[in-house]
C-alpha cells in the first residue's frame, strides 16, 4: 500500500505515544490470540479515520480496562473505507466519546473518539466490509503461550478476513492529519 496523502495516521500527533506490535500475542491467559495491534496513547486520544469510509458496525461494550486506575466499558468503531478495500476496526474508544452510529459517511482525519481509558487505541484489519469484529482462538486444546505463537503457528484458526495490521500502521506511521470536528459535506 503506497501511503499518499489520502490517508491519516489513526491518532492526532499530540495523542500518539508509541507502537506495540503485539500481533498474534497470547491473550485470555493463552486462550484466545491478539487480534490487532495496540498504539499508545497520551491525553487527549485523539482517533481519527485513516481514510473516508463508511461505518459498518459500532460496539459501545467492547471490552473493559482498568489502565486509568478505575474499570471503564470501552467501545469499538468498524469503518469499511472502499479506498483501501478493508475494514478498520479502532477498538478502545472510551465510550461517552463515540457519537457515529452505523452507515455513517466518515471523511478521511476525522474525528471517531477519544481512547484514553486504556492508554491505546486497539486496531484491527479485515478484508473487505465486515460489521463486527472477529476473535481468533487456537485450534482445540492448544495455548496461545509462547513467543507469538499465534502469528507463527496457529495462522490456520485466524478468521480469514482478519488480517495482520502492522505493515499498514509502519506505513501510516508519521503521516500525521489535521483533525476535523465535522464531517465534510
Amino acid at each position: 500500500l503506497p501511503i499518499t496523502s489520502d490517508f491519516c495516521f489513526p491518532l492526532a500527533q499530540d495523542s500518539y505515544k508509541n507502537i506495540h506490535k503485539n500481533w498474534g500475542d497470547e491473550r485470555a491467559g493463552g486462550n484466545r490470540c491478539h487480534a490487532g495491534i495496540d498504539i499508545y496513547t497520551k491525553n487527549p486520544g485523539t482517533v481519527l479515520a485513516i481514510a473516508d469510509g463508511i461505518v459498518t458496525g459500532v460496539d459501545k461494550s467492547f471490552t473493559t480496562c482498568s489502565d486509568t486506575g478505575t474499570t471503564q466499558e470501552v467501545g469499538n468503531i468498524l469503518i469499511y473505507h472502499p479506498s483501501l478495500g478493508k475494514t478498520i476496526n479502532y477498538g478502545e474508544i472510551n465510550t461517552p466519546t463515540i457519537l457515529l452510529q452505523t452507515g455513517a459517511s466518515i471523511t478521511k482525519s476525522q474525528i471517531l473518539g477519544k481512547a484514553t481509558h486504556c492508554t491505546m487505541l486497539h486496531l484491527e484489519v479485515y478484508e473487505g466490509s465486515v460489521n463486527q469484529n472477529q476473535k481468533w482462538y487456537p485450534p482445540e486444546g492448544y495455548s496461545t503461550i509462547g513467543d507469538n505463537k499465534c502469528a507463527t503457528t496457529y495462522l490456520s484458526s485466524k478468521p480469514l478476513a482478519l488480517l495482520d495490521p502492522t505493515s499498514l500502521v509502519d506505513d501510516l506511521n508519521n503521516n500525521f492529519c489535521s483533525p476535523l470536528i465535522f464531517p465534510v459535506s
